[in-house]
């Protein structure tokens, strides 16, 4: 009978190890010292109100929500607004005054400034996996793998844009006598998306749509599935938030479940109007 022993890892650190959902299942020890580090910084700073962000200012409502860890419901991680269909209209407007200057922003540019973005996520990654794993109950690892994914879409949407040179295309000219044309197809954007993240994957089905969204030219206005805000209010440190345009992309606070007037219905009736862009099971109206 042949015996499988497992190998045994150098006491040597990995200093090219990146966590990832195939890497998750045996990362070396400095990989969980570093969490542990980070889930102590996370703790010590849970159960602080935490304000909305629209046009670059923080915004409060009447109304506020806690926020408790599954993990342990006596875990308060924050108190956060509740925002309301004014709070959207409002974000909304914002976000539309500033699509035409982000639109005509130049492609490299925009993907310097979401590779910047990325960037600053990946230096957070161990803060930002510890508040993933207190707010949904995954596993450190991950958590860890989730915030790493978030990192890698917004690299390949970035990577995406530039291969193709912003989706700027040359076409043939029309084939007709006497006749002297330009054609060209040119990506635009469209104007401004409602991002409604889900509870399971708040990370990156949040930062992966959104970064899609920008690169190409749009903003937009993110909220999260009701008491999940702690991840995206809390613990982005100030120097992430400012790598993006503020008014590009307003953060308001998940309107509260079956409310007479839900967060998608209020994105698409809002000035102007919205694309929304979630999953159908993240839009809970009254019927």
């Amino acid at each position: 009978m042949r015996r499988h022993h497992r190998t045994k890892r150098s006491a040597a650190p990995d200093t090219n190890f990146q966590l990832s959902y195939s890497t998750m299942f045996d990362p070396p020890p400095e990989v969980h010292a570093h969490f542990d580090t980070a889930l102590a910084d996370v703790r010590a700073n849970l159960g602080a109100e935490h304000a909305m962000l629209i046009g670059g200012e923080e915004a409060r409502a009447d109304g506020q929500f806690e926020s408790r860890s599954p993990i342990d419901t006596d875990i308060i991680l924050g108190r956060f607004q509740e925002g309301s269909a004014a709070d959207v209209d409002a974000a909304v407007t914002k976000a539309r005054a500033a699509w035409p200057d982000w639109a005509r922003t130049p492609w490299p540019r925009r993907v310097d400034t979401l590779l910047r973005a990325a960037q600053l996520i990946e230096a957070s990654a161990f803060h930002l996996a510890a508040a993933v794993a207190l707010e949904v109950g995954k596993s450190r690892v991950e958590a860890l793998a989730e915030v790493r994914e978030t990192v890698d879409m917004i690299r390949w949407y970035c990577r995406e844009m530039q291969d193709n040179r912003g989706f700027v295309r040359e076409l043939p000219k029309d084939p007709l006598p006497d006749c002297v044309s330009r054609n060209r197809s040119v990506l635009k954007g469209y104007g401004v998306w409602a991002l409604i993240a889900p509870f399971n994957f708040p990370f990156a089905l949040a930062g992966g749509p959104a970064a899609a969204a920008l690169a190409a030219g749009n903003c937009v206005v993110r909220s999260v599935a009701y008491a999940r805000a702690f991840w995206s209010n809390a613990t982005l440190p100030k120097s992430s938030r400012i790598a993006l345009p503020h008014r590009c992309a307003p953060f308001v606070s998940a309107i509260r479940p079956r409310r007479t007037i839900g967060w998608g219905r209020s994105s698409i009736a809002a000035p102007m109007g919205v694309s929304v862009a979630s999953r159908p099971n993240c839009i809970t109206t009254d019927k």
